[in-house]
């Protein structure tokens, strides 16, 4: 892979928002929890795909592409999760943490990547740029252009991949290869996103 720069979290309420106040970003769905002021460094949640492509882009960035996202989040020795190979309950916020929600970004900083991204391992999904492949085609071309796949109609259809587990899911979820999609326009109090900036060389 050529260079780049990921956000070392995910991108915040409050950072949506000035986008939204640019006139360039669409509000989320449901906005009870975005214009919460005590919720400001919560990851911003309830929008879909293309919302966060237009927050990556008036950002000066893109939303990472799949293999990207993973290797932030594995570093170069393949660990399991962002932190290592076996599970620490108390890394990471998920089902068994007893939240229920989300949690301010970086707020389990000893459950940081080997590159220091934090909460790659739940709080909340993350959308990548990537149209949803079988794991067997993802290993076997890990890396395409962004927004394509291989030859032939996916039986899922246009879905896009999601990856690093939430706060609402188990530990099954949470190793740094989990892969799951949803519909570009599917929209939950889950589901977030952060961004990508390109290194020498890239696009």
């Amino acid at each position: 892979m050529d260079g780049f720069w990921i956000d070392r979290t995910e991108v915040t309420s409050g950072q949506y928002a000035k986008c939204v106040a640019e006139g360039v970003c669409e509000e989320p769905i449901h906005t009870l929890l975005f214009e919460d002021p005590a919720r400001t460094d919560h990851p911003v949640t309830w929008i879909g795909v293309r919302e966060a492509e237009m927050y990556c882009n008036w950002a000066g960035g893109r939303l990472p592409r799949e293999i990207e996202w993973e290797k932030a989040a594995r570093g170069a020795d393949g660990r399991v999760f962002p932190w290592g190979d076996s599970f620490e309950a108390e890394l990471a916020n998920h089902y068994w943490s007893g939240v229920g929600d989300t949690m301010p970004v970086g707020s389990y900083p000893a459950g940081a990547s080997p590159y220091g991204a934090l909460d790659m391992a739940g709080n909340v999904c993350e959308w990548v740029a990537d149209l949803w492949r079988t794991t067997e085609d993802y290993l076997a071309d890990p890396i395409v252009p962004s927004g394509t796949r291989p030859k032939g109609r996916h039986p899922v259809g246009h879905h896009y991949t999601l990856r690093g587990g939430s706060w609402a899911d188990l530990e099954t979820s949470l190793p740094t290869y989990f892969r799951t999609n949803d519909e570009p326009g599917w929209r939950t109090k889950d589901i977030g996103f952060r961004c990508v900036l390109c290194g020498h060389g890239a696009e």
